[in-house]
């Protein structure tokens, strides 16, 4: 499950995009059945492989460094995840 990322400074500022809204859902859906989760709701992954959450708008204003924190769970054991930028 894929929730959240906050794309900041190194300050912690910064923008929080959710992955259920404004994105490109690859064999994922958005559900709600689980709690913990911020925004409307969370992405579940529903392949163990070509299961992808494009994020189509993501605004920087300036050039630089940029820290992305990515916050997800899984419901039991563990799962290799793959971050693209600009790919």
């Amino acid at each position: 499950m894929v929730e959240t990322f906050t794309l900041g400074t190194n300050s912690g500022t910064g923008t929080t995009y959710e992955a259920e809204t404004g994105t490109t859902l690859t064999n994922a859906r958005e559900e709600r059945t689980n709690s913990g989760y911020t925004g409307t709701g969370y992405v579940k992954f529903q392949n163990t492989t070509n299961s992808a959450v494009q994020f189509n708008t993501i605004l920087i204003g300036s050039t630089g460094t940029k820290n992305v924190k990515i916050r997800y769970a899984l419901p039991n054991g563990t799962s290799k995840l793959d971050v693209y930028v600009k790919g």
